[in-house]
């Protein structure tokens, strides 16, 4: 086909068809496709508008167990409080250490605290605790029975020793961590009931014979603080004089002198018992 035969069918009512078309095709590719995308983002987000419903309505049906959770965990943390003082409950804790101390029979000879310090990385308030007590075979169950009441008081040195006969003193330097008093409305400290605790002290089993006497005592009786004069037998049984503060004392098996027992006499010796050291003293030595 010839140009000339083409271009005598174009006519003005073809040429105007052809540019309906594409006018048409124009508009299709300005408006269509773009709605197309817009149809298909609407599409995703309701996809996930319909998961997000979802998991709202299963929120909304464990709502009500999830509430009496909440409750649950803010009662006990509000009991859990209760145990901690403030450093505004130092003296009522102060107080506190010496009733526990009366409970187990204890002779307080010193309590006191540092003031208030604070870590640097929690802002965490705690005082150092520093006593000194006399008692017996107590003096453990102390230990046990203040760590079950004041569940912040960690011990960081303990020392123990003999005072006499029957007697033992504890040193103790602890350190009793406190809660922050930040609102007005915050639980108070409760002090410990130490007959009603729900955890009774587990009461340690300890023998005042488990510790000896320090080497100053021991010396001080066998380097001449007690001499054996003389040794006599009578009937079976022998009895001993010896020097001792100064004075003459006739004694027997079983006889104290002082804090030291006498467990044996024999011919030559005099035998003590001072805790769990033995000492043998030779007369006229």
């Amino acid at each position: 086909m010839s140009w000339e035969t083409v271009r005598e069918k174009i006519t003005p009512a073809v040429l105007v068809c052809i540019g309906l078309y594409t006018a048409a095709a124009v508009v299709a590719g300005a408006f269509l496709l773009p709605q197309k995308a817009l149809v298909m983002r609407l599409e995703g987000e309701l996809s996930q508008a319909r998961l997000t419903e979802s998991a709202l309505s299963t929120t909304l049906i464990q709502l009500p167990a999830l509430e009496a959770q909440q409750a649950q965990l803010s009662e006990a943390v509000m009991e859990l409080a209760k145990q901690i003082p403030t450093q505004y409950d130092l003296p009522d804790v102060v107080e506190f250490l010496q009733n526990i101390a009366a409970h187990h029979g204890l002779i307080v000879e010193r309590l006191d605290h540092s003031p208030v310090s604070r870590d640097q990385s929690s802002s965490r308030p705690w005082v150092t605790v520093r006593m000194v007590l006399k008692g017996q075979t107590e003096l453990l169950s102390f230990i046990d029975h203040l760590q079950i009441l004041l569940p912040t008081f960690h011990i960081r040195s303990l020392s123990l020793g003999r005072v006499d006969r029957t007697q033992l003193m504890l040193e103790l330097d602890g350190q009793l961590n406190l809660r922050n008093s930040q609102w007005l409305f915050e639980p108070d400290w409760q002090e410990p009931d130490l007959n009603s605790n729900p955890t009774a002290p587990r009461m340690p089993v300890f023998s005042a014979d488990a510790l000896g006497w320090p080497a100053a005592v021991l010396s001080s009786i066998s380097n001449g603080g007690v001499q054996v004069v003389g040794i006599i037998e009578t009937d079976d049984t022998r009895s001993a004089l010896v020097l001792w503060n100064g004075k003459r004392h006739w004694v027997r098996s079983g006889d104290w002198l002082d804090d030291a027992q006498v467990v044996a006499i024999d011919p030559k010796t005099v035998t003590l018992m001072l805790g769990t050291t033995e000492l043998k003293l030779t007369m006229g030595e």
